[in-house]
């Protein structure tokens, strides 16, 4: 997984996958409420390579939140 502004355990840039649970403490302390669209991004960073290979960020993602 990989860590963001509002936590998570991190990890490596590359193993695969980026993971975030999202309950409704979290939806609720970030005011997303029913039928609120949010946009998403992970940005990581690999100590294992050299600047500037040690950078990433994955596609965007979109969601509406529903009840």
């Amino acid at each position: 997984m990989a860590s963001g502004n509002y936590g998570g355990t991190s990890g490596p840039c590359n193993l695969g996958q980026f993971a975030f649970h999202m309950n409704q403490a979290f939806l609720s302390a970030n005011g997303l409420t029913s039928g609120t669209t949010a946009y998403a991004q992970f940005f990581c960073r690999d100590n294992g390579f050299a600047s500037p290979n040690n950078v990433g960020l994955t596609d965007a993602i979109r969601f509406t939140v529903a009840p």
